[in-house]
């Protein structure tokens, strides 16, 4: 019983694969009369009829387009359609297929499990570039290169057989069988490459056998096939490092044809690059400290309580918070050792689960001495008992140095450095810069240099003249609302107007 059941299973696929290969080979012809379709030829039939000619190009699954001349009784077969332009005696036709090309593209690029636009416009940038980066010879016709590329296989013999199938992609590019030709010989090399530790070739490689494999899924339409070009399309990505692509990649190809060599090079990846804790950290500086682990893979935000993953040996009540690719733990202390288990199973937004238990022992130490004030501007009461607040962290005492900053109208101008009330008239460059970088009430204090020099200067067209000046900062001109014309920064990052 068991056995017919899979003989039923096996006929209904057998009906599945034979509906879809109807299907996609539903090609309809458009006349064109007096019509020529010039270039993309890439076979030519002499001594032939239209009918003919027109019946080669419907059964040629390579072939979008034909022109046949009457006089001549050639007939030109043509891997895409050009811009119709009148030929007296001259027949043309189109391809019409069902689904069209477009429609094909669009329900591919849907299949695959990554957001491709990027790789996927390289690799249309490929294929559109072939016909001028390998430009066959003229001698030499679509049938002898494939041959051509093909006896390079099997002579083991991979950069011919390269140059031969990129020759025979440049004049025709929709049979995805030759993509998928491609795609395998290039990987061949960059295989080679990657055991020789050739790791800027090896990825250059993976890079074009991506792309050959794209424009081959892009235009396939059998199970097997699609399978074969995904699987490969996975193998290259893994030349080129991108190992989540890669997996997810192979999965997709098992769920349309089971490999165990498929299957195999799953597994090694997931178990070298797959769902993963790459990383750890303490952050111990906040009043409550926290240890952060960071995975390779996005982490659901919803759904999921992970805290059915964490466990923190010792410690009872613990608060787990995701962040995108990030799980922070809190309600542990300063000082002390934990040892915390990440639970095989944990899972990751698309569905991959940590293979194993991760253990980690890990310190959170004590905060860094800290000594500030709570705010940033104070008014003391003109009598005794004024005081300032200061906050601490792991501090016992605090070394302060008080400045005095008189209110006279002219502070910094007249006297010495302190004048005879006790206040600073003058400032070092220094002071005023950690006055202005560390109180916001200074953050548009400007400072000019003391004592004046005499200095020539000229305005363009003009005559020199010596004028009295001063070295300003940076930010003189705009506190005072004075826009600057022209400036010049010194080493100290003052300014002269």
């Amino acid at each position: 019983m068991r056995r017919l059941v899979q003989s039923a299973c096996f006929f209904v696929m057998a009906a599945i694969l034979t509906i879809g290969a109807a299907a996609a080979a539903d090609r309809s012809v458009t006349l064109l009369k007096d019509q020529d379709l010039p270039g993309f030829d890439y076979q030519t039939d002499k001594n032939a009829t239209l009918p003919q000619c027109q019946q080669a190009c419907v059964d040629d699954k390579l072939c979008m387009a034909f022109t046949y001349n009457s006089k001549a009784k050639w007939c030109f077969l043509k891997s895409d359609v050009g811009k119709p332009n009148a030929f007296v005696g001259a027949t043309s036709g189109t391809i019409n297929l069902t689904p069209s090309p477009a429609d094909l593209e669009k329900q591919r690029t849907s299949d695959l499990p990554f957001p491709p636009d990027d790789l996927i416009a390289s690799a249309k940038d490929f294929a559109t570039n072939l016909p001028t980066t390998d430009a066959p010879p003229k001698d030499l016709t679509y049938p002898d290169l494939v041959k051509a590329g093909d006896e390079g296989v099997a002579q083991q013999n991979p950069a011919a057989a390269v140059v031969s199938y990129r020759q025979a992609l440049a004049l025709n590019h929709n049979d995805p069988a030759l993509w998928l030709k491609l795609t395998n010989v290039v990987l061949t090399q960059a295989d080679d490459d990657f055991t020789k530790q050739n790791t800027i070739q090896m990825y250059d490689e993976g890079a074009t056998a991506s792309y050959a494999a794209l424009n081959g899924f892009l235009r396939s339409t059998e199970v097997n096939q699609r399978a074969a070009l995904l699987a490969v399309l996975a193998h290259a990505l893994e030349r080129r490092e991108m190992w989540r692509e890669s997996i997810l990649t192979y999965r997709t190809s098992l769920a349309l044809v089971d490999s165990a060599d498929i299957q195999a090079r799953l597994d090694d990846d997931v178990a070298q690059h797959g769902f993963r804790i790459t990383d750890n950290q303490v952050d111990a500086e906040a009043a409550d400290p926290r240890i952060c682990v960071t995975f390779s893979d996005p982490l659901p935000l919803t759904g999921t309580d992970m805290s059915n993953y964490v466990v923190v040996e010792g410690v009872s009540k613990i608060s787990v918070d995701t962040e995108q690719t990030q799980i922070c733990v809190t309600g542990i202390e300063h000082g002390k050792r934990y040892h915390l288990t990440f639970r095989a199973g944990l899972p990751s937004a698309d569905n991959e689960a940590l293979k194993k238990d991760v253990e980690l022992n890990l310190y959170v130490p004590d905060r860094t001495p800290f000594v500030g004030f709570a705010n940033n501007a104070y008014v003391l009461p003109a009598g005794l008992g004024g005081g300032l607040p200061i906050t601490s962290v792991n501090a016992q005492t605090a070394d302060v140095i008080i400045y005095r900053i008189g209110d006279r109208d002219d502070c910094c101008v007249n006297g010495g450095f302190v004048n005879k009330d006790g206040d600073f008239d003058l400032f070092s460059y220094d002071l005023y810069r950690h006055f202005r970088d560390n109180t916001s009430e200074f953050e548009q204090l400007a400072a000019f240099q003391s004592g004046r020099s005499r200095m020539n200067v000229r305005r363009a067209g003009g005559t020199a003249r010596a004028e009295r000046s001063e070295y300003v900062s940076g930010n003189y001109f705009t506190t005072f609302g004075v826009g600057v014309a022209r400036s010049n920064f010194n080493k100290r990052g003052r300014t002269f107007p």
